[in-house]
């Protein structure tokens, strides 16, 4: 087990965590069995950065390999993500998730969803507790970015936003099956690691947080019409001023 390591921060993609990469004091790199990560200081609090690819296979291998070769206190998901159309929020958004949602988890119905609570299959058993398809969000953080933005509402150029994430096997294709998932689940956005991330930080009793720069609308493939950079680079910018101030 190597020292403690007081934020994990993981993206799918390597441009989802580069810029917190640069931002790293005294960058250190790695190497495990599995993973490549870099360590490094903001503000005092050692932080590792790495990827774990896309998907909740990868999230959940990844997040395992980091518990089981240091000692973290809290796994942060950080990347980009569709938000449902109807939110309000928009591209280059931040959105802070206050809960996780396996959302297309259970059996599928043609315009609803048995889930695993009525199914009665739990993935998890914490004490008297089940967990089937939401996982709360359990970090401090989420405390200190309502202070912050409390304390300074127009402390950043895009906005902040608050609710349940959507994770997703397969992103929303079309407007009616983006409408479904949001109705059904009521939920901001989706991704395709966080629920994942977030059953992990559970299992090993950490914390768990996460945000995520909006890029589209999800069920817009048109990616002429997505703001990938704008939202990759204002996440990021976000997450290194939240960690600067906890």
């Amino acid at each position: 087990m190597s020292d403690n390591i007081d934020y994990a921060v993981v993206g799918a993609t390597q441009e989802e965590i580069s810029y917190i990469c640069s931002y790293l004091k005294n960058p250190e790199e790695i190497k495990t069995r599995y993973l490549n990560p870099t360590v490094g200081d903001i503000s005092g609090k050692k932080v590792l950065v790495t990827t774990c690819g896309i998907g909740i296979t990868n999230a959940s291998i990844c997040g395992t390999a980091l518990f089981e070769n240091f000692d973290v206190g809290t796994l942060v998901s950080v990347g980009i993500a569709g938000a449902y159309d109807g939110t309000g929020i928009k591209k280059g958004d931040v959105a802070v998730a206050e809960e996780e949602v396996y959302a297309d988890m259970g059996v599928w119905y043609e315009g609803s969803i048995d889930l695993l609570d009525k199914i009665g299959i739990p993935l998890f058993r914490s004490g008297k507790k089940n967990y089937f398809n939401r996982w709360p969000v359990t970090s401090p953080l989420l405390i200190t970015v309502r202070e912050l933005i409390a304390n300074s509402p127009k402390m950043n150029d895009f906005s902040i936003y608050f609710g349940a994430f959507a994770t997703v096997a397969a992103v929303s294709g079309s407007l009616a099956r983006a409408a479904e998932l949001r109705k059904i689940h009521n939920v901001l956005c989706e991704n395709m690691e966080g629920a994942a991330l977030a059953q992990v930080a559970m299992i090993y009793e950490a914390k768990f947080f996460e945000c995520r720069g909006i890029s589209n609308i999800a069920g817009i493939r048109d990616k002429k019409e997505w703001k990938v950079d704008e939202a990759i680079r204002n996440v990021q910018r976000f997450l290194i001023q939240l960690l600067r101030s906890c």
